[in-house]
């Protein structure tokens, strides 16, 4: 058996520098986490499966240096790259992904482009990925894709392995029915219908796949049960497998000496000061103005903690070519500016601000070194730093402040909120433990969830005609369209959009009927009105009171 992945990126990035290709590792929670497992050590000698990773090398690679990249990555990664030119990237990358799936599944439908034309380049790239991903399949392999980036790929290969095990794994949250119906009817059904095409499903939280199964049971009409999705031929399964960290790699580098030293150093620069420590990729998910108010609040209402406490937010790039990302660059800066200017002298900064990415190395002592860790993504598919903190911290010691774990959720909306936060971490003794700190279990790291994802593959899925309750579904089936059939003769027929596809072309043609009085109860209440209506007194006469029983209501 062989795995092979299929992303967005590669483990590696191709840059050009002078004309001449250099390689250097990809940034990222997807292909951080697989790639620690695909290239840790297995204490027990056991044999690691084998392994094809396929995906974009980062950049546009002209056609004489594409021999050299495949080389490397094969070589280096066992991976084979999917070359696709600049333009298709801007596009599909920095089009329809970044400006309409990324905002809108993270509920910020104020910032999301619908491009027919960005939604075309998507679909061609899923189709260039999909030629490729065929080319290299055999027979045996299992196929496991990834992201937001390939929803269509799925389906595209099913047609052309019917019995193959293929897996999907969102890294970002399925937003509810509500936000997901804002795509346009053709997108959104085609989305569906790609994922669909998967074996297994994978999600990092229930509240995801459980938005995940509504959608599709309003757009494709399939009922789940207990996660299982019956269609014509096979069975889908929709799990939860969230995403954890490298417990023992961070543990064991937070307790080197060489950290030790670092963070007596900084702790020496810092030496009476509270020390907060943020960091983040540059994006508007990660609530980081939210945070800079937050802390700006903070010493508005806490002047006794000005010159006792020290903000240092790291903030890694991001979309550089997104217009949206460098406007909230722009915001943030000014933001710095303003809370330096404010509240700082020459005696004191009240906050250092970076605009670059950390290595491994200078993380973890800032790790170390923190009082509070201050984590508050507005939304977030599994926010791993807060996690991170934690298995940087042998001694137990030290806050977390944030939406997903620890000492208080604060979900990184309010300004008030953070600064409450922040002070009531600062009153906390020195060398307080972390509460819960080492009772949460650390997700799953990527060793545990590529087990489990494999495991779950195996299981087979197809379903036989003779093996399903035909039946049922049948009589299922027409008793939503009989039901579909007094809803379109008493509404307006608008919410067709709603329904199905099977369902919709069937009850379209359906045209609203005059009935509407005879359609509002069932037929014992319509004999309780007539015969009401046969006893009812001459208007002319003396009323008389009627038993309530034999008054038509009047719902």
């Amino acid at each position: 058996m062989r795995l092979v992945i299929v992303s967005n990126r590669l483990p590696f990035t191709v840059a050009f520098k002078d004309g001449v290709p250099e390689f250097k590792p990809s940034a990222g929670g997807l292909t951080t986490g697989l790639w620690s497992y695909l290239s840790r050590k297995i204490p027990d000698g056991t044999e690691r499966p084998d392994y094809l990773w396929m995906g974009w090398p980062g950049t546009s690679i002209p056609p004489e240096h594409e021999a050299a990249v495949r080389s490397y990555g094969e070589q280096q990664f066992k991976s084979s790259p999917v070359f696709l030119p600049e333009e298709s990237m801007d596009r599909f990358y920095l089009g329809f992904c970044n400006k309409t799936i990324w905002p809108l599944f993270h509920y910020f439908p104020m910032l999301t482009h619908y491009e027919e034309e960005n939604w075309q380049e998507y679909r061609n790239v899923n189709r260039v990925f999909a030629e490729a991903v065929i080319h290299a399949l055999r027979p045996d392999d299992v196929l496991w894709i990834h992201d937001y980036h390939l929803m269509l790929l799925p389906g595209m290969v099913r047609e052309k392995f019917p019995d193959m095990p293929i897996g999907f794994f969102l890294h970002i949250p399925f937003p509810s029915w509500e936000v997901f119906r804002m795509l346009p009817r053709p997108w959104r059904e085609e989305i569906i219908d790609g994922l669909l095409g998967s074996s297994l499903i994978g999600f990092h939280t229930h509240d995801y796949a459980r938005d995940f199964l509504t959608s599709v049971l309003r757009t494709s009409g399939f009922e789940h049960q207990l996660g299982s999705l019956t269609l014509h031929d096979r069975v889908v399964e929709v799990d939860t497998f969230p995403m954890g960290v490298e417990f023992d790699r961070i543990a064991q580098a937070a307790t080197s000496r060489e950290t030790e030293i670092q963070v007596e150093e900084l702790r020496q620069k810092c030496d009476g000061q509270k020390i907060i420590f943020s960091v983040d990729r540059l994006d508007y998910t990660k609530g980081l103005i939210n945070r800079l108010r937050g802390y700006e609040t903070f010493l508005k209402l806490n002047p006794q903690w000005h010159g006792r406490v020290v903000f240092i937010i790291s903030v890694a790039p991001s979309r550089i070519g997104v217009d949206s990302y460098q406007a909230m660059k722009l915001e943030l800066e000014q933001t710095v500016g303003r809370i330096v200017g404010d509240f700082g002298n020459v005696h004191w900064a009240p906050l250092v601000y970076q605009f670059r990415n950390l290595t491994f190395e200078e993380i973890v002592p800032l790790y170390r070194l923190c009082d509070v860790a201050l984590i508050t993504p507005l939304r977030d598919g599994m926010n791993l730093v807060a996690k991170e903190f934690i298995a940087s911290r042998p001694d137990q010691t030290g806050v977390a402040t944030g939406m997903n774990i620890l000492v208080r959720t604060i979900g990184g909306a309010f300004a008030a909120d953070i600064a409450a936060t922040v002070l009531a971490a600062h009153l906390l003794p020195s060398g307080e433990p972390m509460k819960h700190g080492y009772t949460i279990a650390f997700s799953i790291c990527a060793a545990v969830l590529v087990a489990g994802v494999l495991a779950s593959l195996a299981v087979p899925r197809r379903t036989s005609k003779q093996s399903r309750p035909a039946e049922l579904l049948d009589a299922t089936s027409a008793n939503l369209i009989s039901t579909r059939k007094e809803w379109s003769q008493i509404g307006t027929g608008d919410d067709l959009d709603d329904l199905p596809p099977h369902f919709r072309q069937r009850l379209e043609p359906i045209e609203p009927a005059s009935r509407l009085p005879q359609l509002r109860g069932a037929p014992h209440r319509r004999e309780n009105q007539k015969a009401a209506t046969e006893t009812k007194p001459n208007p002319t006469s003396p009323s008389t009171p009627q038993p309530a029983s034999e008054v038509p209501s009047t719902q």
